[in-house]
């Protein structure tokens, strides 16, 4: 086992996976639902795209922007925040850097938000 620094750890993996499970507590069980949807979402994206594991986490910032741009249009801001929201928390709770610039990614929520479709609004 190795810690997020990539050191050796005399941590079990039943420890390492209760701390895991202790900080997904901090979110509600309906953030974590839509936090669910929006990693699932990530994933079927960078599968059919054939993005590697290694620019999943830490993710890379023009991989996040393809994402986010591949949802406008079809999903609300408010949709597409929660979504990249998963991805922070999922990096969060596995110690991974994250990497990304906020007004980047705002920049582009907001340009996605112009696009929505009515009914999501």
């Amino acid at each position: 086992m190795l810690d997020t620094q990539g050191r050796p750890t005399v941590l079990s993996q039943e420890d390492l996976e209760r701390i895991e499970g202790v900080s997904l507590n901090s979110l509600q069980p309906a953030t974590q639902a839509t936090y669910g949807s929006g990693l699932l979402a990530f994933h079927v994206f960078c599968d059919r795209k054939g993005i590697s594991e290694d620019l999943r986490a830490p993710v890379d910032d023009l991989i996040l922007k393809s994402f986010v741009a591949t949802l406008a249009g079809i999903y609300s801001a408010t949709s597409i925040t929660n979504y990249t929201s998963a991805i922070r928390a999922w990096h969060i709770v596995h110690g991974i850097e994250w990497k990304i610039a906020d007004p980047e990614m705002n920049a582009i929520i907001k340009g996605a938000k112009q696009m929505a479709p009515r009914s999501s609004t």
